[in-house]
């Protein structure tokens, strides 16, 4: 009922989801975002960390996000300003 907390090591990144399917949506959003940000910034993105070395927290598990950097861009976005 309170939604899922979630974080991405890789990138130091925390999100959230009212439900697990909304928190990994927005999970894939948080990555993407961050991810072509450092390309546009000619930065390296850190390779992924094997999911038996990351360690869960509380009572959560872990899970693998699927990430497509070029969809990602390819989406309607309107600048807010």
């Amino acid at each position: 009922d309170l939604g899922f907390m979630v974080y991405v090591p890789d990138f130091d990144i925390n999100t959230e989801g009212k439900s697990l399917i909304d928190a990994i949506e927005m999970a894939r959003d948080a990555i993407s975002l961050v991810g072509i940000t450092l390309v546009d910034d000619n930065q390296p993105i850190p390779p992924p960390t094997p999911i038996e070395a990351v360690k869960k927290e509380y009572d959560g598990f872990l899970t693998l996000v699927d990430v497509d950097f070029d969809e990602y861009r390819r989406k309607d976005r309107k600048s807010v300003v």
